[in-house]
């Protein structure tokens, strides 16, 4: 190929591979603004002192007490404040159409499970378009 149509191709060469690393994600990048999406789980009826914790399960995700509890591969979701008839449960950037409760007495035993959907407000996305949603703390009250 001679010079001059290595020139004229040039243009096109380079368009097409910048669209190339456009289209193979290398070109996305996420900023690392830290933030969290918190549900916050209320218990309320004539018996919620015999409610000793809530497991929360959404979209085969579980809560753990702390990251030691976790299981060492695969994504989790942390309690990160319990107490008398609050959980506040944090997902990172997730934000889940629905969750799984199983509402435990202090032996571990369980007294009940119920599903909720949960309705988020999306506000923005902080890390950039395509980097995880922040969405408004959501309340949910549990009747037992």
């Amino acid at each position: 190929m001679s010079s001059a149509r290595l020139r004229a191709a040039g243009p096109a060469v380079a368009l097409g591979g910048a669209v190339a690393l456009a289209l193979s994600g290398c070109g996305v990048h996420c900023h690392e603004i830290g933030y969290t999406n918190e549900l916050r789980v209320t218990v309320r009826g004539d018996d919620v002192e015999i409610i000793a914790d809530i497991g929360l399960c959404a979209e085969d995700i579980c809560a753990y007490p702390s990251q030691a509890a976790a299981p060492p591969t695969g994504r989790s979701y942390w309690v990160t404040h319990s107490v008398s008839n609050l959980w506040i449960y944090d997902f990172g950037d997730h934000h889940p159409d629905a969750v799984h409760l199983t509402l435990l007495d202090s032996a571990g035993r369980t007294l009940e499970e119920q599903d909720h959907e949960i309705d988020w407000v999306l506000t923005d996305e902080p890390n950039g378009a395509g980097c995880g949603w922040r969405a408004v703390p959501y309340d949910l009250t549990v009747a037992l």
